[in-house]
């Protein structure tokens, strides 16, 4: 899997520890539905590592769930103004069976 990042966001995760771990997001408690709707982004490895894609970018580590695959162009960046900026993730879907 490829993932694009520019350097602003690339330095916006080393900051924060270098590492971003992508995972489904769930919003009926865990029900699954036919596609994602959304990702949850944390900054910090996963607990269980064989759960995950692990992508690296630059020196950046992404771990990406199994559950989710590309859709399109995978990209990494960020949004928002300081002191309200945050992580987006665009170009993933969940996994077709």
């Amino acid at each position: 899997m490829k993932i694009n990042m520019n350097a602003k966001t690339r330095a916006w995760i080393m900051k924060r520890g270098g590492a971003v771990t992508i995972d489904p997001f769930h919003p009926l408690h865990g029900v699954v539905q036919s596609k994602s709707v959304d990702t949850i982004l944390s900054h910090e490895t996963p607990e269980e590592e064989s759960f995950y894609n692990k992508v690296v970018v630059n020196d950046v580590l992404v771990y990406v769930h199994k559950g989710l695959e590309e859709k399109k162009d995978v990209k990494m960046h960020i949004t928002g103004y300081r002191p309200f900026e945050h992580l987006h993730v665009s170009g993933l879907r969940r996994k077709k069976k």
